[in-house]
């Protein structure tokens, strides 16, 4: 009943069972601090989410100064070990033995910073392998492998130097800094021993009453990394850094947005004056906020039942309604497939029948398995996310000039590269020097939001197909009430432009990743028509061009007619043919393949990507993939899904 009255008081369901458990596991958290911390700006919730776990911490700030990840326990598909970057293609628990006995054991602990657990040593006394300092038996850690709770990571062992913190058994250097406008200022640094009987946890610990030595080189290092965080995401004005001094340097076990401070004794003026600003900017509550939670949390609890996603099950509620409003199908038709998981227009497109049906995936059944990642939905789900995400990988990617976000009714600008925060003014100069720029919502699909910004002269702009002066300009942009991105827009090759060059179109590729191996197992070239503005949307009235994924050749160009694909070889504004090679189509395949298994433990991912004169850039990945073409998927890929689409079977029912 406590977790169900902090959420309708405005907690996630997460951060509600968070701090329950805190409250009973750390009584020396302060737990005034920690719920006010719990429910702050909303703003910073992506910062939340891009540092909540270590494996997307170091995605996101690179490999450099944390230590090398090995594997992560995942039990979705089957409970296995997922090999990182670094690690061999895919292993069975005895192989990682003989991995861990290579590197001398690791450490195993949740990836996620609150989630519950505690951290495990294995180490190395000649052949045998120790668990906590206990001997094991290959059977007794096999065993102990197999049965690792889901997001459990295993990592390289560290070892601090014994200079760092004599006093303490095992040492964390805890670093935090507050910005504000342009300026930062150290509000804390401290030496707090984890060493405790459960190992180490970023929320057990005692501070140790000797400061850290300021000249020394590891503990400057730890300093400058958090100012180039802070550098980095001004959007957060609060950085938290726990680091191990180690002989050669330092490596980072957490970035913190704040929680932290909740743990902090005593709070000097400096941690409390970051505290309130922190637990600011928070909209109050009112009665009709705590009956849209309610109405939400119903929903959300009905779907869950049926295994379900919210947002996936209204999806799924909404397109039935959509389906009895069209009149391509009988009402009889409509009641057949509705029953059966399908929209009625399948009955036609895939040529469904009473004996066949079951031999597809039907729309219920594709909507129930999101995520079909879980875990690292947050990866991609939100665009601003990519560049972080995708940052060793940056020659494939648009430039990315700026974020816009919206909170509370209130609009933010901050550049990307470090620039810090901005005004729309800036946009509009960069509009100036690129001539041409794209922004789209943070969190959207189907090109819905989109907007190709031209300049046409010095005084006259264009926002897809309507014309502005830059004073129009600039109330178009403060009337944004969502968050977008502001990037480069990409042109194609010019061989594409022959065929249509009033949009940009775009090539999606479904890649298949699983026992370390990523493959291109379907793909297809979207072209734009003067129907569908600035974008290349199919349902708007783009053409679909099924790509051999051996070849890189394209032809058989289709169009979408009232749920009906229909041929169209040539393009009807230009009347070109639609055929022929797509252009670095080799080095597309490898290199895309490559970017995927280096997403481990992400398994299915569809890739939106312009093949441009250079080479090619990626502008999204998606990891839910619209059900457009099912009967020509190839044979693993639906096996693939038949196989997850059983298992959310045997956990809920069939639906």
């Amino acid at each position: 009943m406590r977790t169900l009255g902090m959420v309708l008081g405005g907690y996630t369901f997460h951060a509600a069972q968070f701090y329950l458990r805190m409250e009973k596991t750390c009584p020396e958290a302060n737990r005034a601090l920690l719920k006010k911390l719990l429910l702050s700006d909303p703003m910073r919730k992506r910062m939340d989410e891009l540092f909540a776990d270590l494996l997307t911490t170091t995605r996101v700030l690179g490999r450099e100064n944390f230590p090398s990840l090995y594997g992560l326990a995942v039990t979705v598909g089957g409970r296995r070990i997922v090999p990182l970057a670094g690690a061999a293609p895919e292993l069975t628990a005895k192989d990682w033995l003989t991995f861990l006995r290579e590197r001398n054991g690791c450490w195993i602990l949740p990836n996620e910073h609150r989630a519950k657990g505690r951290l495990y040593r294995i180490s190395r006394q000649g052949e045998m392998l120790l668990l906590d300092g206990a001997e094991q038996t290959d059977a007794e850690l096999i065993a102990f492998l197999n049965q690792l709770p889901d997001q459990t990571l295993l990592l390289e062992h560290i070892e601090p130097a014994g200079d760092a913190c004599p006093e303490a058994e095992f040492p964390v250097l805890h670093y935090a800094l507050l910005r504000r406008e342009c300026e930062t200022e150290e509000i804390l640094l401290q030496w707090e021993d984890h060493g405790n009987k459960k190992g180490y946890s970023p929320f057990s610990f005692s501070t140790v009453d000797r400061k850290p030595d300021r000249q020394d080189d590891r503990v400057r290092g730890v300093g400058n990394f958090a100012q180039e965080i802070a550098r980095r995401y001004p959007e957060m004005p609060y950085v938290g850094v726990n680091a191990v001094l180690t002989e050669d340097g330092f490596t980072v076990l957490r970035v913190d947005t704040g929680t932290e401070l909740a743990w902090v004794h005593p709070l000097t003026d400096s941690c409390r004056r970051a505290a309130q600003i922190l637990c600011g900017g928070r909209k109050k509550n009112t009665l009709k906020d705590v009956f849209a939670r309610i109405r939400a949390y119903t929903f959300a609890w009905r779907a869950h039942r049926r295994g379900f996603v919210d947002f996936m099950y209204r999806n799924w509620l909404r397109g039935v309604q959509e389906d009895n409003q069209t009149a391509h199908t009988t009402r009889a038709q409509k009641r057949w497939a509705h029953k059966r998981g399908f929209y009625s227009y399948r009955i036609a497109q895939y040529g469904l029948t009473e004996e066949n049906y079951r031999s597809f995936l039907s729309d219920y059944q594709y909507k129930r398995l999101r995520p079909l990642n879980p875990g690292f939905q947050k990866w991609f789900w939100n665009k601003t996310n990519l560049p972080d995400i995708l940052a060793d990988y940056s020659e494939h990617l648009p430039r990315y000039f700026f974020r816009i976000l919206v909170s509370n009714g209130r609009q933010r600008i901050f550049g990307y590269q470090g620039r810090g925060e901005c005004s729309w003014r800036d946009v509009i100069d960069c509009l100036d020097r690129e001539d041409e720029l794209a922004m789209k919502p943070a969190v959207g699909s189907h090109g819905k939001g989109f907007f190709h910004l031209h300049r046409e002269d010095d005084s006259v702009y264009r926002v897809n197909d309507r014309s502005c002066t830059r004073g129009e300009l600039e109330d178009f942009f403060c009337g944004l009430d969502t968050d977008y991105i502001v990037t480069e827009y990409i042109r194609m090759h010019p061989y594409l432009e022959e065929i249509y060059s009033g949009v940009t179109g775009t090539v999606r590729l479904m890649v298949l990743c699983r026992q370390g191996q990523a493959s291109i197992r379907y793909g297809y070239f979207r072209i734009g028509t003067s129907f569908t503005g600035a974008t290349d949307n199919i349902a708007y009235g783009g053409l679909v061009v099924p790509l051999d994924v051996q070849t890189g050749t394209f032809s058989g160009a289709e169009l979408l007619r009232e749920h009906q694909f229909l041929p169209c070889p040539v393009h009807p504004d230009t009347g070109r043919e639609i055929r022929g090679q797509m252009p670095h189509w080799q080095q597309l395949v490898d290199e895309i393949c490559h970017i995927s298994r280096n997403l481990s433990p992400l398994e299915y991912l569809g890739y939106d990507v312009v093949v441009t004169e250079g080479g090619f850039k990626i502008l999204e990945v998606n990891l839910h993939q619209d059900l457009h073409r099912y009967p020509l998927y190839p044979a693993d890929v639906k096996e693939y899904l038949t196989e997850r689409a059983a298992q959310k079977d045997k956990r809920f029912g069939p639906g």
